[in-house]
C-alpha cells in the first residue's frame, strides 16, 4: 500500500483516467459536471461558489470541514493539477507514458528528513521595462523611478508591478503579529516555491496549515472589494495563498524541494483527438 496520497486538481471532466492510472484522487473544480470518478468540492460545509477568488482553495477548504478524518492513516497527504506533476526528475514528456515513467507515485528516500515537500523555487529575475510601465502604470512607474534600475525583483516588487501595492499592504497588515513582520521580510527575496503545491508529512502539519490561511484569507477577502475586481485579478487571494505557502512552510518546518513536471493532461487529450 503507498504511503503518498495525492489529489490531483482540474478543472476539465475528460482527463480522470491519467489521474486514476497513477492511483491519485481526481478532483473536480469549477462549474463542469463532473462523473462518479471524481471527488468534488461542493458537499457538506464548502465555498464551491467561491471558487473564481480562491481558486484550488476551495477544495482545501472542503478538505479541511469535510476530509481531515479520512486522512488520518495517511504518512503523506499532497496536492497535484492536471498538469503540474511531482516528479523524480525535470524532463519534458512527449506523452502520457513518458510522465508515467518519471512521475512520483509513493515517498522518496530523499524525503526522510523532512515534514514538506515544496515545487523547486523559481526566480523573480529582472523584469523587463517594458513589463514594468504596461503592467504598473506610466504614473506610478515614474513616481518609483528605481524600480525601472534594479538589476532583479524582488516578490514583493512582483506582486506591485503586476497586481499593485494596496491588496498587498493591506493583506500584510491583516497577518497575525507573530507573521507579519516576517512574512514582509520574506517577500523581499527574489525566489519562491510556486503553483500553491505541496505535499505535507500526515494530516496533523495540513490541518495547522488550513487553521493558518484560512482565517487570513477571510480576512483578505472582507477587506478586499471583490466584486471590483476583474480579469485574472479574480484570483488575488490565490497569489497571496501562494506566496504565504512558500513563507510558512519554510518558516516552520523542514522543506525538501521537489521538481515538479509540466504536461498538460487535457491539452493531450485535445491533441489526441484532433489526430
Amino acid at each position: 500500500m503507498n504511503s503518498l496520497k495525492i489529489f490531483c486538481l482540474s478543472i476539465y471532466n475528460d482527463n480522470s483516467q491519467f489521474f486514476k492510472k497513477l492511483n491519485y484522487v481526481p478532483v473536480g473544480l469549477g462549474d463542469n459536471t463532473y462523473n462518479d470518478d471524481w471527488l468534488l468540492d461542493t458537499g457538506g460545509n464548502n465555498i464551491a461558489r467561491k471558487n473564481k477568488y480562491y481558486g484550488e482553495y476551495t477544495f482545501h477548504y472542503w478538505i479541511w470541514k469535510n476530509y481531515l478524518d479520512n486522512l488520518q492513516s495517511a504518512k503523506w497527504i499532497g496536492f497535484s493539477t492536471y498538469r503540474r506533476f511531482w516528479t523524480i526528475k525535470n524532463s519534458v514528456p512527449k506523452n502520457f507514458a513518458d510522465l508515467e515513467q518519471n512521475v512520483i507515485l509513493d515517498e522518496r528516500e530523499c524525503w526522510k528528513n523532512s515534514d514538506v515537500i515544496l515545487a523547486e523555487k523559481i526566480s523573480i529575475g529582472k523584469i523587463k521595462n517594458s513589463k514594468i510601465i504596461k503592467n504598473y502604470g506610466f504614473q506610478n512607474t515614474f513616481s518609483n523611478l528605481n524600480i525601472l534600475l534594479k538589476q532583479r525583483h524582488s516578490l514583493y516588487d512582483h506582486f506591485k508591478i503586476f497586481h499593485g501595492d494596496s491588496y498587498l499592504i493591506k493583506a500584510i497588515n491583516l497577518l497575525s503579529s507573530e507573521d507579519r513582520n516576517d512574512f514582509e521580510n520574506y517577500l523581499h527575496n527574489f525566489s519562491f516555491n510556486p503553483y500553491n503545491l505541496f505535499i505535507c508529512r500526515g494530516v496533523k502539519i495540513l490541518r495547522e496549515y488550513y487553521e493558518n490561511i484560512f482565517p487570513w484569507l477571510y480576512r483578505c477577502e472582507d477587506a478586499f472589494d471583490m466584486s471590483r475586481l476583474s480579469g485574472y485579478e479574480i484570483r488575488m487571494l490565490g497569489f497571496l495563498a501562494e506566496h504565504y505557502l512558500s513563507y510558512w512552510f519554510q518558516k516552520k518546518f523542514s522543506v525538501f524541494e521537489n521538481c515538479v513536471t509540466f504536461f498538460d493532461t487535457n491539452k493531450y487529450i485535445q491533441d489526441k483527438n484532433n489526430d
